[in-house]
This record gives structure tokens, C-alpha cells and sequence, in this order.
């Protein structure tokens, strides 16, 4: 069992704290090998604090800023001695908190429109069709197109890097149908690309083409381990899309099947992760952006 603060500093004997700080260095053992919970991981790393500082007067600077970064409510109990000296914590420390939050939010990505591939389909009068290029004019096949009053993710046609539809889904459920002179707000997201978000009107009667480029992009660390480990799923992600591009969508996929639906979420959440711990870093923001969704990424910006 581990202590609390109040327990350890008016009930503990030394032998009982002792007792209770080898549990804690087991734990943070585990912790750093298999992973664990953040709750489990900072009150191991209180315990251990506490008890080195009692026996040894040193001031692990280290194992303080684990229960920083953990629990900041419980490293409000720290003595302010350890407070003040905590430092870095340990790399296992980002996984954890990216793992806690990943079981929170897999409602967050709602998946795509049906996968888009094989021949072109003809368009039927009041039609958008928006295609999606690099600043050269080639395909981007991995794009996904999303409408700020939608929550779907449209991925485009992979060979023409288009994506074509007659009505939008909105959050209320309700549905509304492309007309001329509807104001559409709406975000394009690829791995690969910088983020971007645009507003077109509807301007012609029967079909409305809409052509929006593209700007390639290579996201960079600021070489911290929330950063480090954002890029590392990021990467993860660029790989998956290229690999489904390459394969297409597997024998006997769900028409509504997510592609490297994992991989998209351990991105969006080391990036919102990062973006929270550094206060807005531009770069984990807009790789949030890019793989979640605006209310999630911008919450508590």
C-alpha cells in the first residue's frame, strides 16, 4: 500500500516508511519497464521522495518532478524543500500520462466516410467537389477533408485526390444539402502537410469545384520527451498512411473502416499532451489539429 503525505509525515515509523518505500521502488521499477497508471506512479514516486530525504537528507530532484508531472495536486504536498527541487522527470513519466489520456478519448475520432478508391464517381447535380493538391499541383492521396459542423473525417479519392458529396452530417444530427451561396468552413488534414483550415462559398449552381492546395511540412522537437515521443507517433502515423496507400484497406474491411486508427490516436494524444505541458508549442498544437479534433485540442488553451 502506498502512503500519503499526511500518513508518512504524523503515523509512520521508520520502519514502516521504510517498508512502504521498498513497495515504492518496486513500483516505480514497473512503472519505468511496463508502464502504470499515473496515480500508482506518483504516489510510488511521493513515497520514495519522502523516504530519501528523511534518511539520506538529500533532496531527489528527480523523483519530485515525477510527482509533478503525475499528480500536481499530490506534489502540493510534497515539503517545500522537494518542491523546490525538483527537476526533470524520467521519460517513462510521458508515456504514462499519453496512456492515461488515450483511455479517455477514443470517442474523439469519429471514423471517415466510406474508404475511397476504384474508379470515380459521377456527380449528381448540387454536388462539392473539392480536390486537394501540393503547391506543384500533384495529388495528396492521403488527405482527409472535415467541415467544422461535421464530425466525420472525409478522405479523399486516393488516385485523384478528390472528395465529392451532396450533404453534411451535421452535430445535431440533422442534414443540410451543398447549395449556392452556403458559406463552408472546413479543415484539410494529411500527414506530411501543415495544417490547413478554409472558408469557401458555394458560388455555381450545379456542381461546386473547390480547389485547395497544400503545404509540405516536417514538424521539429524542441527536444523535449513529450516532443520526442509526439514525433515518434507522428512518424509512426506518415508510416501507416504510406503503407495503406501501398495495400489498400484489408480483405474483408468494414466500409466505414478507420485507417491506422491507432496510430492517429497515440498522436493526437502525445501532441495535445505536449501542447498542454509547454503551453500552446505551435508545433504539438498544430499536430494536434491535424490528427484529433478543434474542441479537444484547443481545450484549456
Amino acid at each position: 500500500m502506498i502512503w500519503t503525505w499526511t500518513l508518512l509525515a504524523l503515523a509512520a515509523t521508520p520502519d514502516e516508511l521504510a517498508h512502504a518505500a521498498e513497495e515504492a521502488t518496486a513500483q516505480l521499477e514497473r512503472c519505468s519497464v511496463a508502464g502504470c497508471t499515473s496515480a500508482d506512479g506518483a504516489r510510488a514516486a511521493f513515497v520514495a521522495a519522502v523516504h530519501t530525504y528523511q534518511t539520506e537528507g538529500v533532496a531527489d530532484g528527480v523523483l519530485a518532478a515525477t510527482v509533478e508531472m503525475l499528480n500536481p495536486e499530490l506534489f502540493a504536498d510534497l515539503p517545500d524543500v522537494l518542491q523546490q527541487a525538483a527537476t526533470d522527470p524520467p521519460a517513462w513519466t510521458t508515456r504514462t500520462k499519453v496512456a492515461d489520456a488515450r483511455r479517455h478519448i477514443q470517442d474523439l475520432l469519429v471514423g471517415p466516410t466510406p474508404w475511397p478508391y476504384g474508379e470515380k464517381p459521377k456527380l449528381p447535380r448540387g454536388t462539392a467537389e473539392i480536390s486537394i493538391t501540393d503547391r506543384e499541383g500533384a495529388v495528396v492521396p492521403s488527405a482527409a477533408v472535415r467541415f467544422l459542423d461535421e464530425h466525420l473525417r472525409h478522405r479523399v479519392h486516393t488516385q485523384h485526390g478528390t472528395w465529392s458529396g451532396t450533404v453534411r452530417f451535421l452535430r445535431d444530427g440533422s442534414e443540410r444539402f451543398f447549395q449556392q451561396g452556403d458559406e463552408l468552413q472546413l479543415e484539410v488534414l494529411a500527414p506530411g502537410y501543415r495544417y490547413h483550415r478554409a472558408t469557401v462559398v458555394l458560388a455555381k449552381r450545379r456542381t461546386h469545384p473547390i480547389e485547395l492546395k497544400l503545404t509540405p511540412w516536417t514538424p521539429e522537437s524542441d527536444g523535449s520527451p513529450a516532443a520526442d515521443m509526439t514525433l515518434e507517433a507522428y512518424d509512426a502515423w506518415l508510416s501507416c498512411e504510406a503503407q495503406i496507400l501501398v495495400s489498400g484497406p484489408p480483405a474483408g474491411a468494414d466500409p466505414h473502416w478507420t485507417p491506422c486508427g491507432p496510430e492517429l490516436l497515440d498522436t493526437v494524444v502525445a501532441a495535445k499532451h505536449w501542447s498542454d505541458v509547454t503551453g500552446g508549442n505551435p508545433t504539438a498544437k498544430e499536430i494536434c489539429l491535424l490528427t484529433g479534433t478543434i474542441p479537444y485540442c484547443e481545450e484549456g488553451a
